[in-house]
């Protein structure tokens, strides 16, 4: 990682799934957010408004794409979606295009080129070992698109963030490690050239109060 740039990853906001509440003919791995995942959403955007967003990339599944639609909407960029920053285990390569398309515009594009694209890694394989690939793969893409000074948001998944912090760090940890990850949670670390990464904040949630 030879360059100078800030990530900062996000949990999604508040889920139907998060609160126990169904949703008639909805896949249960890609449940929406709720009122306040959506106020969430909002919360986020204004943490960073005064911030120089370079690119912002975000889970394959609605509730990512819904949570970063305002900060994308402020600052007038398109989302790039990957399927590998996906929740550990599910059973979706991706999510519905047409629902996207309405509840979240600014993903919709890259995500019907990414409906097109071939499944690298089984979605439904949660394994240590695929987890910690497909971390590799999602950063690796990340830091192919950054350039010095960038600053990057990475909207993900409560059980992946984790293999996404490791990687960045380059720290190994137990496979069942647990780290406090609260939906809507800001994580960011700090790259520099030749020097090593430092984690800048963790689990930070006060923007929502």
């Amino acid at each position: 990682m030879n360059l100078n740039a800030e990530l900062y990853f996000i949990r999604h906001g508040e889920s139907n799934g998060n609160v126990g509440i169904p949703e008639p003919g909805v896949h249960s791995d890609d449940p929406r957010l709720t009122e306040n995942g959506l106020k969430q959403a909002n919360l986020i955007a204004a943490r960073f408004a005064n911030y120089n967003i370079s690119a912002i990339y975000t889970s394959a599944l609605i509730r990512a794409c819904q949570t970063m639609q305002p900060t994308a909407e402020d600052h007038g960029i398109e989302m790039h979606v990957l399927r590998e920053l996906m929740e550990v285990g599910t059973t979706l390569p991706n999510t519905d295009p047409v629902a996207c398309k309405k509840l979240a515009p600014n993903a919709y594009g890259d995500l019907c080129r990414v409906a097109r694209d071939p499944v690298r890694f089984a979605p439904e394989d949660g394994s240590h070992e695929v987890c910690a690939a497909r971390a590799a793969f999602s950063m690796e893409t990340v830091f192919g698109g950054c350039a010095d000074g960038d600053r990057v948001l990475i909207c993900t998944h409560g059980g992946f963030i984790g293999y996404l912090l490791r990687y960045c760090l380059g720290i190994s940890m137990p496979e069942h490690f647990n780290w406090q990850i609260d939906n809507a949670s800001v994580f960011g670390i700090r790259l520099y050239k030749d020097k090593i990464p430092k984690l800048i904040c963790a689990n930070e949630i006060s923007h929502l109060k």
